[in-house]
């Protein structure tokens, strides 16, 4: 399964925990602000490997959540409320994307760039190298911030604050986020 997300702890509260989410693949759409999702993104590091590289629960919350489920909307739903209290987007940019907006910004910039057209014979290798350099550069990507509430301490133990991880999580109930967002949380 391919990554949809970055995701990085940005610091933590007693009971909530701040958590920026990146756009790492087309296939993503909009963020979810829903209560499996957050869950699913809680999920995506309660894991490790043993030394025969099977899954274990190292988390209190791992060990309430089987791995197999710790993806899965369908799973997470009608459990979410068991460990989410709430969830809020505060912050969000670059809100929707549009990967034909995308094609055409990138399009333009080889252009620019170095003033060749589709039709030129260098075209396919320059419009790839210049697709590359869009997704390498955060700044051109759709970025969410979430606050997750959550129903006892516990659950984010095994999240701290600086953790980067990649994630497949993804929602199948919404809502999604469809344009850029910024609200003034208080600390906790």
């Amino acid at each position: 399964m391919s990554s949809l997300w970055t995701v990085s702890v940005i610091k933590k509260g007693k009971k909530w925990i701040d958590m920026e989410v990146l756009f790492a693949h087309p296939d993503a759409g909009n963020f979810p602000e829903d209560p499996a999702f957050a869950l699913a993104l809680l999920t995506s590091e309660a894991y490790s490997f043993d030394k025969d590289y099977n899954r274990v629960a190292t988390s209190p919350l791992a060990k309430e959540i089987p791995f197999d489920d710790s993806y899965l909307p369908g799973s997470l739903g009608p459990i979410a409320h068991k460990f989410i209290e709430k969830v809020v987007i505060y912050e969000a940019r670059n809100v929707p994307f549009v990967e034909d907006e995308a094609h055409e910004k990138v399009g333009q910039k080889v252009k620019d760039n170095l003033g060749i057209d589709e039709d030129h014979e260098d075209w396919d290798d320059e419009w790839e190298e210049e697709w590359r350099n869009f997704w390498d550069d955060a700044n051109n990507l759709p970025l969410a911030k979430y606050r997750i509430w959550v129903t006892d301490e516990q659950w984010t133990e095994h999240l701290k604050a600086g953790k980067y991880f990649d994630t497949a999580s993804f929602s199948e109930d919404g809502p999604w986020i469809k344009e850029n967002r910024l609200i003034a949380l208080e600390n906790e």
